[in-house]
């Protein structure tokens, strides 16, 4: 084959994928603008989209800080009873946090506390590849309620969760086994995180089994408790410097958050 014609052919093979990148993401973004959008036709398009985004550089560049950015579309199709909304809450307060020096490894933790306690809350990805890690149950704390978390404190023997957005720090060994020191860093909301000995820790009273046999799992004291099986792996993957937002619909802190808020200080 001659190579004017071989030169040819590759520009018609990049106008194609172009041209479908282009014809696909009025299917993508649709199912973004609504909590309860669970279009059928949101998720076929997004197989050629993980495609599209594997084999071109020119296709889509993930914008975090657009509630129905093509990340978005992405997270969401890894996680797809995560609502679009809460998704990219939590990647514009990642933004931030990135933005004041917060994020040392591209890890984000989303807790969705609106979700009932036997049903699986956590997730963790990966933001180098928009990949989800971990998907899991999590605690929350005995003075936020029982199966739902309605109650949220950044008081001292509150025995609540705290909402927002929390830095992981080192591991330890203590008395629940291997654990993961958190930092607030929302004044007011969840800064006293440390002080209370807010960490995320081992518990056999968490997972599948016991959601199941009791339609809830344990409490802890605040602390993002996760089954024995899998939270050595999950601590190590967060560790250091990764993103963990507490998301709840609570109206004070979506609207007054410095990390959902640029205009508000800190």
């Amino acid at each position: 084959m001659h190579k004017k014609a071989r030169i040819i052919i590759f520009i018609l093979f990049n106008l194609i994928w172009v041209t479908a990148a282009q014809a696909i993401q009025p299917f993508l973004y649709p199912a973004c603008l609504t909590d309860d959008a669970r279009l059928t036709s949101y998720y076929q398009p997004q197989d050629l989209l993980n495609i599209l985004h594997r084999y071109t550089t020119i296709v889509i560049v993930p914008e975090p800080s657009t509630e129905c950015s093509a990340q978005v579309a992405l997270l969401n199709y890894q996680a797809r009873d995560l609502s679009p909304m809460v998704i990219s809450t939590a990647l514009r307060a990642y933004q931030r946090a990135a933005d004041l020096g917060y994020v040392k490894q591209h890890k984000l933790t989303i807790v969705d506390y609106s979700k009932p306690s036997d049903q699986p809350r956590l997730w963790v990805f990966n933001l180098d590849n928009n990949r989800a890690i971990f998907h899991t149950w999590v605690t929350h704390g005995t003075g936020s309620g029982e199966r739902y978390a309605r109650r949220f404190s950044n008081n001292d023997d509150s025995h609540a969760s705290s909402l927002g957005v929390i830095v992981t720090g080192d591991t330890y060994t203590g008395t629940y086994g291997y654990s993961l020191n958190l930092y607030g860093v929302e004044k007011g909301v969840n800064d006293n995180i440390y002080k209370r000995r807010i960490v995320v820790h081992p518990a056999d009273y968490v997972g599948s089994s016991v959601a199941r046999q009791y339609n809830e799992v344990g409490k802890s004291f605040g602390c993002l408790a996760v089954n024995t099986k899998i939270a050595h792996e999950l601590i190590d993957d967060i560790k250091g410097g990764s993103i963990i937002v507490n998301y709840y619909p609570d109206r004070s802190w979506l609207a007054h958050s410095p990390f959902l808020n640029q205009n508000t200080v800190n």
